[in-house]
């Protein structure tokens, strides 16, 4: 399948719903500056997007993130209100970070200890019953 260009979907999408394509335009850019909004903004672990599937924040990306904000941060000085504004940005950066890398770390730490409950669920209803003693 050969994936089509924005603006011929755009342009077929207008014609079957009679409906202008800068309209078409506009709600579609809408929804994926809300999509972005809501992945940047680190305040959801997982975010469905109908079509496309189901994207988690990753902990790895998230710990390199937040060591080079750090770093940054350890880096920039309160001279001007240039470089505090810069420091107190980063500042806030970190502290979303961290709280993202806390929820992502209770979501997998939840996901793991269900998961380990299923496979005991499973292994017991596997087991045959003993009912102890010589069956003769």
């Amino acid at each position: 399948m050969i994936p089509k260009k924005p603006k011929v979907i755009i342009k077929q999408l207008s014609e079957q719903i009679d409906i202008s394509e800068n309209e078409i335009d506009a709600i579609v850019s809408s929804y994926y500056k809300e999509i972005r909004k809501t992945l940047s903004g680190m305040e959801h672990i997982k975010v469905n997007i109908i079509g496309l599937g189901d994207f988690m924040m990753r902990r790895d990306i998230l710990k390199s993130s937040l060591k080079k904000s750090k770093d940054i941060l350890s880096n920039s000085g309160t001279n001007t209100f240039e470089e505090y504004h810069s420091k107190k940005s980063s500042e806030e950066k970190i502290a979303k970070l961290t709280k993202a890398i806390d929820m992502v770390e209770a979501f997998i730490e939840r996901r793991n200890k269900f998961r380990n409950e299923k496979k005991v669920q499973r292994n017991m209803e596997e087991q045959n019953s003993d009912t102890g003693g010589n069956q003769e």
